[in-house]
């Protein structure tokens, strides 16, 4: 196929594309879109890394086999996060814009009272987070009995965040439905159980390899000192005055204060995390839509399914724990064939991580010396320059106004008129980098550390706890640390030390995690019981005088912010 015509769409569908400048089907689109269009219905499986195309692959086929006169759910779409179930449903309706489809966003954070209207007005289509359209299904506010499609988008990510039981209870509801479409980066054990349990006579299209980055994408990396490494970023920023992209951190807290830091070293900066409010979380989007923000500070989550155009950069403030998180984090940019930027800020802890991600994507990073003081000044000059070179000015706006500026002017001499003009431009960075100093690692310094300075700050990292949750519980190690890191959405291997005794254990964090991870641990409840943290000596662990804090269950908790690590249901909640 070279043409979207030619796959027989109705005219009000194509007269959309044409709007949108879509002239010719991506591979996944050409490849999915035939199979989808089947009279009869279609269990499919659609396996393609992000950035390829999926919306418009399940979307187009979608909208043309709705009845469009039958103002009922016929569509169902489940999405992982908020983000995507509204970037999906966004994309959804500018593909129906010349047709009569209603398209209805639902997840959790938005007014219930607000959707349960859309729903009565007549839908064709609903696109929702799972845990946010079963309290809808519970609640009696809708049923899903007129449902003949169902789309699963991103069902790895439902997977790794806990949704598999979310899944299968919609998948329940709705019943024989005709057409299943899963669409997914990945097929994990999770989902492939699901697919042989709900899913019959299965057409599966696989578009490349499982680990697989963007052809046109520079894999870069800076290696740095761990407490220069905010510093770094800045550093980054500015040696690329051209740069639009996202910043990725681990947590939220790390999220907002990164962002607050680079908006009072003025640079236009936002956060995107799990604690934002649905209206905070939209304004910052729209506002990086707009490029009114240049860069955007998130958590993995929070980033999940922003579809936004043409960004040059994606920044790893800290590597990722795993592969799959990078391709993710990197397929941000460098899609539809445009070129893109993935830069790293690797501290000495993490080169075997990057070796890691490497060997898994066979690709090579290229490593680059963190910008001095005077390479980031000349780029910065170098890009006023060509801006202002390729400057067009209206003259007729300004005709009025010349004889103003020549007459204020003419007292100067050219040089004089440029010393100016650059001065004007670049006196931030000349002040700001009169006395900056390099920010490279010095290699003699690192050879010249003793194995007993390396152990003290080791120590001075890490914190150590006690928890009231031991072999009486059930629990063995391997499971006590998938519970602390679904639970606070801090990675596996941030969780060291671990040591399980009859009635408690003992773990360890970094301590710049520990404070917001223990908080939330401390507002949950285990089989029933209040759990308890207590800060403890590296030594004998007593017990310190923390006290519990209650707070929300654990189903209530937004699903967005939920870990990367799946732990079953029924074993803890956050208490009442």
């Amino acid at each position: 196929m070279s043409t979207f015509a030619e796959f027989g769409l109705k005219e009000e569908i194509l007269g959309a594309l044409e709007t949108l400048s879509f002239e010719t089907p991506t591979p996944i689109q050409e490849a999915a879109i035939p199979e989808l269009l089947s009279e009869e219905g279609v269990h499919f499986i659609g396996l393609a890394q992000t950035g390829t195309g999926k919306t418009a692959a399940y979307g187009l086929p979608m909208l043309q086999k709705l009845d469009w006169g039958n103002e009922t759910i016929q569509a169902v779409v489940l999405c992982p996060t908020r983000e995507l179930c509204i970037q999906v449903a966004e994309e959804l309706q500018k593909f129906a814009a010349q047709t009569p489809v209603r398209i209805a966003a639902v997840y959790g954070g938005a007014d219930y009272d607000k959707q349960t209207r859309q729903f009565r007005a007549g839908v064709h289509v609903l696109v929702a987070t799972p845990g946010r359209l079963i309290d809808h299904i519970e609640r009696g506010n809708l049923n899903l009995e007129s449902v003949s499609m169902l789309i699963l988008d991103e069902a790895d990510k439902m997977l790794e965040m806990g949704f598999v039981e979310d899944v299968e209870f919609v998948v329940a509801q709705v019943g024989d439905v005709e057409d299943i479409w899963l669409f997914s980066a990945t097929m994990p054990d999770g989902i492939r159980r699901v697919v042989n349990k709900y899913m019959r006579n299965v057409k599966e299209l696989s578009m490349g390899r499982k680990n697989v980055a963007a052809d046109k994408l520079r894999h870069v990396y800076y290696r740095c000192e761990s407490a220069t490494r905010f510093d770094v970023l800045k550093r980054v920023i500015d040696f690329h005055p051209e740069m639009y992209g996202i910043v990725f951190t681990r947590t939220k807290n790390e999220a907002q204060d990164i962002a607050e830091s680079l908006k009072k070293a003025g640079y236009d900066a936002e956060s995107l995390h799990g604690d934002l409010q649905q209206a905070q979380r939209e304004r910052v989007t729209n506002l990086f839509k707009q490029r009114h923000v240049q860069i955007l500070v998130a958590t993995d989550v929070a980033a999940r399914g922003l579809d936004i155009n043409d960004l040059t950069h994606v920044v790893h403030y800290i590597l990722p724990d795993d592969t799959e998180t990078y391709i993710h984090r990197t397929g941000r940019t460098a899609r539809a064939g445009k070129s893109g930027v993935s830069i790293s800020i690797v501290s000495r802890s993490q080169l075997r991580l990057l070796s890691q991600i490497q060997n898994d994507l066979g690709v090579k990073f290229e490593k680059e010396l963190i910008p001095t003081a005077e390479s980031v000044v000349n780029s910065r000059i170098e890009h006023f320059l060509n801006r202002f070179v390729a400057m067009q000015p209206n003259e007729s706006a300004l005709e009025k106004h010349l004889p103003l500026f020549n007459e204020k002017l003419d007292l100067l001499s050219r040089e004089e008129i440029i010393k100016r003009l650059c001065w004007h431009e670049l006196d931030h960075f000349l002040t700001a980098y009169k006395n900056a100093r390099d920010l490279n690692p010095s290699e003699r310094a690192r050879e010249e550390r003793s194995e007993r300075r390396s152990d003290e700050r080791e120590e001075s990292r890490s914190r150590r706890f006690k928890i009231n949750l031991g072999e009486r519980d059930g629990l063995d190690k391997m499971e006590l640390i998938a519970m602390l890191s679904h639970a606070t959405g801090l990675p596996k291997s941030h969780i060291s030390r671990v040591r399980l005794e009859v009635n408690y254990s003992f773990f360890e964090l970094f301590s710049d995690e520990a404070e917001d991870a223990v908080e939330t641990l401390r507002r949950l409840e285990f089989e029933g019981r209040a759990v308890r943290v207590d800060a403890v000596g590296a030594g004998d662990g007593k017990r310190g005088g923390a006290r519990p804090v209650l707070g929300r269950r654990f189903d209530d908790r937004p699903k967005s912010d939920r870990s990367r690590y799946f732990i079953p249901r029924g074993k803890y909640k956050y208490a009442d």
